[in-house]
């Protein structure tokens, strides 16, 4: 009961915290509610094979990791408002050329892989602006 409040509990805090920090013009502070509902809505789409593999408390871990990326200070590029050139733009362009191939052969299994992509070129975007905008 916990896990199902905890959920949209983290979605409400990190709209709240959207709406008062302009973090939307350069990409987001925190991974966007949207995103992380897609993975948690995905997760019976791994299937009973993953679960067996993974294991059960995956079903759990998920969620929880995933509601706490809503309310977390780390940036995340959006696909809006992109500018002109490619040197600017190289994270939204990678993410959408592989995530082409991805939903080709992957099939629903691309849910959970795009997700964790967007997470991880996030994240590698997160560490270039800070190593570029050092002073």
């Amino acid at each position: 009961m916990l896990l199902a409040t905890l959920i949209p509990v983290c979605a409400g805090l990190r709209l709240a915290k959207f709406n008062v920090k302009d973090s939307g013009k350069m990409g987001f502070v925190g991974m966007p509610s949207s995103a992380s509902a897609l993975m948690v809505i995905s997760i019976p789409f791994l299937g009973e094979d993953w679960f067996s593999i993974a294991g059960d408390w995956t079903r759990y871990f998920v969620p929880i990791i995933f509601s706490l990326l809503m309310v977390s200070n780390l940036p995340m590029f959006s696909l809006k408002g992109l500018n002109l050139g490619w040197k600017p733009n190289i994270y939204p362009i990678i993410y959408a050329v592989t995530l082409l191939p991805a939903i080709f052969f992957l099939g629903w299994m691309a849910r959970p892989f795009s997700i964790i992509w967007y997470l991880a070129l996030s994240f590698l975007s997160g560490i270039q602006y800070k190593v570029t905008n050092r002073s």
